[in-house]
């Protein structure tokens, strides 16, 4: 019985190893090939890594990995911030430049007299 319960455990500490090397590689690789996979991988390795964080103990050992795992997300999409910008102007089929441009000045009285700021601008005084 003993013998079976320490083959249980180390079976899923093995497995548990296997998902985190597998989670942490793959979110590594697909940041150096600048995939977008990267920020799902690293989110996924983040929820991996706080379902199996139980203790203080477990904090300490995970806390270098998860803040490894942020880093790889937040470099991943500022990575992918400009591949996501020119996709969407080449849909678009527009120019990259500015796309809420203003011609003169703004008539706030004009503004204030829409039917759409009247709705939030005549509260009872």
């Amino acid at each position: 019985m003993e013998e079976a319960d320490q083959k249980c455990w180390r079976m899923q500490a093995d497995e548990n190893l296997k998902r985190l090397q597998s989670l942490l590689f793959g979110a590594d690789l697909a940041l150096e090939k600048q995939d977008f996979s990267a920020q799902i991988l690293g989110l996924s390795l983040v929820g991996f890594l706080d379902s199996h964080c139980h203790s203080d103990i477990d904090e300490a050992f995970i806390h270098p990995i998860r803040r490894e795992a942020f880093s790889m997300i937040d470099a991943s999409r500022r990575s992918l911030v400009p591949e996501s910008d020119r996709l969407a102007f080449e849909q678009a089929n527009k120019s990259p430049g500015c796309i809420f441009g203003t011609a003169g000045d703004f008539d706030i009285e004009k503004i204030k007299k829409s039917k759409y700021f009247k709705l939030y601008g005549n509260s009872p005084k």
